[in-house]
């Protein structure tokens, strides 16, 4: 993957360049003009994974030499001085205007499971011993890949997209076999190039995975919280239905045996936390954000 890309830099620059949302984008960008502060910009970023991703990789940059990683937006506001974070907000947004407008409604149906992800990991996130914040950015950064790609191969990833798959599985297979790489190595790549601790690494290149492997545990947390947002309607491809039961059914016994008697307080909650977030963006009716 590293290889092909290095063979073509235009193709790696491009996937760098994630599109944001445009609503939360130009939120920000009128926060911004208003000269809102980090009280106000913070909760903003949290809600995209392009603008995001913008903040942690100069928070998690060797410039800054910090000898520690960089997980969430408060942590990296804290440390960035908030005219270089301006700077950054005004680029990414600004970049926004550059998005192909074909893919508008992948990138609404992308925000939207994404988000989902987000707070289904926060809510998992005791059963797998991490943090809440660091579940949460982990599902909200765990499909960078395919934010790259659309943003890179608008045309031959909308035809990607519009097709129907049985599983995401068969979708992996098809961004293959189009683009020469899935939405999950082009994730992989971009988390290690970025330089983002190896847990954006793991989530983003094995969220799909369907054995579960003890040292991964970021990647199964971003796996199941990915799968609940499927079964919660929250979905980017054109999949087969998931119950909630099929969306844990890969966790390891131990784990569905805690999991299980909680199962529909965490849905509840997660959903809740999410149609509060979503509110003001985009419909709140999960089916509409890919139709």
């Amino acid at each position: 993957m590293s290889s092909h890309l290095a063979a073509l830099p235009e193709v790696s620059q491009r996937l760098c360049k994630l599109p944001a949302f445009w609503p939360v984008a130009a939120r920000i960008w009128e926060g911004l003009d208003a000269r809102a502060g980090r009280p106000e910009i913070t909760p903003l970023i949290s809600l995209d994974a392009a603008i995001t991703a913008e903040i942690l990789v100069a928070a998690n940059s060797p410039v800054y030499g910090f000898s520690s990683s960089i997980y969430n937006v408060h942590e990296a506001l804290t440390i960035l001085e908030w005219d270089h974070v301006k700077r950054l907000l005004h680029a990414a947004v600004g970049g926004r205007l550059e998005t192909d407008v074909r893919t508008e409604p992948l990138i609404q149906a992308s925000w939207t499971h994404s988000l989902a992800t987000a707070f289904f990991a926060s809510e998992l996130a005791p059963f797998f011993g991490i943090p809440e914040d660091r579940a949460y950015m982990l599902g909200l950064m765990h499909d960078i890949g395919r934010l790259g790609m659309l943003a890179t191969y608008p045309g031959p990833y909308l035809d990607v997209a519009a097709r129907t798959y049985r599983t995401s599985l068969e979708c992996l297979g098809s961004e293959e076999c189009v683009l020469g790489m899935s939405h999950c190595k082009a994730g992989l790549w971009l988390a290690r190039v970025w330089g983002l601790p190896a847990e954006f690494s793991e989530s983003a290149a094995a969220h799909h995975a369907m054995v579960i492997d003890s040292h991964w545990p970021a990647a199964t947390l971003a796996g199941m919280a990915c799968r609940l947002a499927h079964a919660g309607g929250f979905v980017f491809e054109h999949c087969k239905p998931v119950s909630t039961e099929e969306a844990i059914s890969i966790a390891p016994p131990e784990l569905l045996r805690r999991l299980r008697p909680r199962l529909g307080e965490i849905e509840a909650r997660g959903r809740s936390r999410l149609l509060k977030s979503m509110n003001g963006f985009c419909p709140l009716d999960p089916l509409l954000s890919r139709n």
